[in-house]
């Protein structure tokens, strides 16, 4: 992962421009509170027209912005998504930007009572503009987020995708997509979240999409730091098979991409387990994945699988010739682990 990447995945900003990154500007704006006093703020240049809207909510008035570089990529949030997409009916959301502010002031101190609040505000907005619903709850997500409860974060990003499909909501892919890694960087996205996903991609995008959309999706969260989830095996497998694909050579494409992330390292046993098949097929097949094997120290794969795995695709054979002399320690290593287990 390229500096630029961490940088921006981290709230970081970059000078350089990318797929994964937004235009940021630097805000102005004033309060008739704070006179001779001027409020600065960071926001994503496509939306800077709903964040003046929206704080002007609060008599703080917009006075220009300055560019200042670009910021990875995120949903459009609350209240900015019901401004930009239904004006008419926005002013349900503005009604409560004061009050979900108070209560996710909370988040990190009390987050049981300011989640008690959030779910009484989302309530309201319920009964209004339910279709505004899964934006306001990713807004709350946030704000645990930055008080570094990932736990409640995921709780309120699963409840506002269960408010989409309760309520059939519009869903603009690229919106969704971007939320989606928004989330998966942050860790912020459960197991059965993803499963329930995998399953909605199939009912709204042509298969193929469908595939190829969860599979990058699953890639991602691995690279924002979130382990494999359990099903995801058999969850890509059923959606190759729709896409009119072979799963068992789309996991050898796949496997590859995983085993470079360094955060794979830690996957749980069923991970390496499930995909045993795969990596030596994938391994057999190439020498460079072959290679990466060798750079590899699976915590929780079966020390005596993972020897059998090296002995099989010729990786060790490799070690024998010369190449990746670092690795011999480490070999010595495992046939301990394996002797004592």
């Amino acid at each position: 992962m390229s500096n630029n990447r961490i940088r921006t995945e981290h709230g970081g900003i970059t000078l350089e421009a990318n797929d994964a990154t937004f235009p940021l500007s630097a805000a102005t704006f004033t309060h008739a509170a704070l006179p001779g006093r001027t409020i600065v703020r960071l926001i994503p240049e496509q939306l800077l027209e709903a964040e003046r809207l929206a704080l002007a909510v609060s008599e703080i008035e917009f006075e220009g912005s300055t560019p200042v570089g670009h910021v990875q990529r995120r949903g459009t949030g609350f209240p900015a998504w019901p401004i930009l997409t239904d004006p008419k009916n926005a002013q349900h959301a503005l009604n409560l930007v004061a009050d979900l502010e108070r209560a996710t002031r909370r988040a990190k101190s009390k987050p049981g009572a300011a989640k008690t609040e959030i779910l009484a505000l989302a309530d309201k907005l319920e009964d209004s503009a339910p279709h505004f619903l899964p934006t306001f709850l990713e807004e709350a997500a946030r704000a645990y987020i930055k008080g570094g409860n990932d736990a409640y974060a995921a709780q309120m990003f699963t409840r506002a995708r269960e408010i989409e499909r309760r309520y059939t909501v519009p869903i603009d892919e690229t919106r969704h997509r971007d939320v989606f890694l928004e989330f998966a960087y942050a860790g912020a996205i459960s197991g059965k979240e993803l499963a329930a996903e995998a399953n909605s991609l199939s009912e709204r995008l042509e298969p193929p999409e469908a595939f190829e959309t969860f599979r990058n999706l699953c890639i991602e969260c691995v690279r924002g730091g979130l382990p494999p989830y359990s099903g995801m095996k058999k969850d890509l497998a059923k959606l190759a098979k729709a896409a009119g694909l072979k799963p068992a050579e789309e996991e050898a494409r796949f496997i590859p991409e995983l085993l470079r992330i360094s955060s794979i390292e830690g996957a749980g046993a069923r991970f390496w387990k499930n995909y045993y098949p795969a990596i030596r097929k994938a391994a057999t097949e190439s020498a460079d994945v072959r290679d990466l094997l060798l750079t590899l120290t699976p915590s929780n794969a079966d020390p005596d699988e993972w020897i059998d795995l090296l002995q099989k695709t010729g990786a060790l054979e490799s070690v024998k010739q010369g190449a990746c002399p670092e690795f011999v320690p480490h070999i010595l290593n495992l046939a301990v682990q394996c002797d004592s287990g």
